[in-house]
């Protein structure tokens, strides 16, 4: 009888414990079918930075302070970036970038002081390469079969409530450790204003080939929105690298190109 009574309580410990993991898996499954898709955030996004049309290329000129460098060294800037993911980025100083997609296949060339040019690893035009312009960004990757996005949730980002969302490449057929190393290398998270739908932050990882931090991450802050033929331009980025401030922009000019029927461009002094 003794013995009767113990299997009955084990039995019944037993039920419990599997009703209780059964219930939290509903909740997980519900909490995960219930939560917002990231898509229509960031079609809103995209319809409120691009006025509504679509952009083929945005050319920038403006200055740039490059902190930690001779106290913060200033100089002058110019930046283009069009819908077929090029990008090409000269600095005053000689330093600047150029990328390329050929073939669907991302790549970069680097200039550095002296004007000696450098491949950029190749894991980095993954990632976000018209940050300076994250409708650009936004729009090549909403609609890309390959790209995969999820609906973070609601935060708060320099003083603001912001949805945040994530993107990244999806390696399709591939190995479950090759996808997860593409996600890791073009993961990139967007902040958008719950109330305007303009990106606040985009932050991503640079990834070296070596050295103490091989994943560096990076955050690209926008303020001071102004009106470019319809379409908000952040007129001040701030670049955090590891935490701390890089570059600071300010837009001078920005130069806009839509895809028409017949192109047309405007071009806009920023104050």
């Amino acid at each position: 009888m003794y013995q009767l009574g113990v299997i009955v309580r084990v039995c019944l410990a037993s039920l419990l414990l599997f009703s209780s993991a059964l219930q939290a898996q509903q909740v997980a499954s519900t909490a995960a079918a219930t939560a917002p898709l990231p898509s229509p955030f960031l079609w809103r996004t995209l319809a409120v930075t691009t006025g509504g049309q679509r952009i083929q290329s945005a050319i920038i000129a403006g200055n740039i302070t490059i902190f930690g460098i001779a106290a913060n060294t200033g100089s002058t800037f110019s930046f283009s970036a069009y819908n077929n993911g090029e990008t090409q980025l000269s600095i005053g100083t000689g330093a600047g970038e150029s990328r390329t997609v050929s073939g669907g296949v991302p790549s970069g060339t680097g200039i550095g002081p002296g004007g000696v040019t450098y491949p950029v690893n190749s894991q980095n035009p993954m990632n976000i390469s018209a940050w300076f312009f994250p409708a650009l960004d936004i729009d090549s990757r909403l609609v890309a079969k390959e790209y995969a996005k999820t609906y973070v949730g609601r935060e708060t980002k320099d003083g603001h409530t912001v949805n945040h969302i994530q993107m990244w490449e999806q390696a399709n057929g591939a190995t479950a450790t090759a996808a997860s190393g593409v996600k890791a290398v073009s993961l990139e998270d967007i902040y958008v204003d719950e109330m305007s739908h303009l990106p606040v932050v985009v932050a991503f990882s640079l990834h070296l080939a070596g050295g103490p931090s091989p994943t560096v991450p990076v955050e690209i802050h926008f303020s001071d929105y102004q009106t470019v033929q319809n379409c908000p331009v952040a007129r001040n980025i701030q670049v955090d690298v590891l935490g701390v401030p890089f570059w600071s922009i300010q837009f001078s000019s920005v130069t806009l190109s839509f895809v028409r029927a017949s192109a047309t461009s405007a071009s806009s002094q920023l104050q």
